[in-house]
């Protein structure tokens, strides 16, 4: 996805997030038969013929006048594909596709319940070295060099990551986008000295990795395992889940624990963590 995974330059898996969340461009088009085509404008369809409206630069529907869902610029994809009415040739890397066929490369990298997009790569296998992730300077898949960081394939296998790193999960993003990164470890085990295996995110998009660290050393507003030995982990004894969009769950070290209360003095209240674009903050007593 890039050089070593700066998830300050990953928007797109927050965008992801947002696009399954329901919260982008539905996409959905209808076709010159009056059946709804599922599929993102321009798609060809059996027997050669376009089966879908196209749309313009503009997301307007060339054959209704209408304004389409499917602006442009809601999305790493894009999903401006001209005024054409015929059969579209291969695609260039970045364009929207459902099946390889639609794109020069022969690859289009699928995001489930997202979309696709033609890249260069759909899984480690296709790099002479490195990881196959996802780029947003660029808009689709490339090679990474399997850094620390680095988007990967298999969690708990080192795979296409540099020799000292293991692919981890990061979050449970339950099958909607692959939030796998080459890490230190995957599990507590894999450190020594009694080290924790603790997670790091990048506070502009979810991804980051995962690193062994001393316990009681991760400062409050940092991430950490809520399901494992996160309380361990940071410096204030509380490890509380942030809630986002209702969607996933990233674990925040705090000055107390929401559940209980346990860390706020009398007549307080711990108020939860809090995880968004803007970073990561933990639960405080007020």
């Amino acid at each position: 996805m890039m050089r070593a995974m700066d998830l300050r330059r990953l928007p797109t898996l927050l965008c992801a997030v947002i696009l399954a969340a329901g919260c982008g461009p539905e996409a959905t088009s209808t076709s010159s038969v009056g059946e709804t085509d599922s599929g993102t404008e321009g798609t060809v369809g059996t027997g050669g013929s376009s089966t879908g409206t196209t749309t313009d630069s503009a997301g307007t529907d060339s054959a209704t006048g209408s304004t389409s869902a499917a602006d442009t610029g809601q999305s790493f994809i894009n999903t401006d594909t001209g005024n054409s009415t015929g059969p579209l040739p291969p695609q260039p890397n970045g364009s929207m596709c459902t099946v390889g066929e639609e794109c020069e490369s022969g690859k289009c990298y699928v995001l489930p319940m997202i979309g696709g997009v033609c890249s260069d790569c759909l899984e480690d296998a296709d790099c002479p070295m490195g990881t196959c992730a996802l780029d947003p300077n660029v808009g689709y898949a490339t090679c990474s060099d399997g850094g620390l960081g680095a988007m990967c394939d298999t969690p708990g296998q080192q795979g296409g990551c540099q020799d000292g790193l293991v692919c981890a999960e990061l979050l449970d993003t339950m099958g909607f986008f692959p939030a796998n990164f080459c890490s230190e470890c995957v599990s507590d085990g894999d450190c020594s000295n009694g080290q924790l295996c603790s997670p790091t995110y990048d506070t502009m998009a979810l991804g980051g990795y995962k690193a062994c660290v001393d316990p009681g050393s991760v400062p409050n507003d940092q991430g950490c395992d809520h399901l494992g030995s996160g309380d361990q982990a940071c410096m204030s004894g509380y490890c509380s889940a942030a809630d986002v969009m209702g969607f996933l769950e990233i674990g925040v070290c705090g000055e107390c624990d929401p559940d209980t209360n346990m860390g706020c003095g009398m007549n307080q209240t711990c108020s939860p963590p809090t995880a968004d674009q803007g970073g990561l903050s933990g639960a405080t007593c007020g």
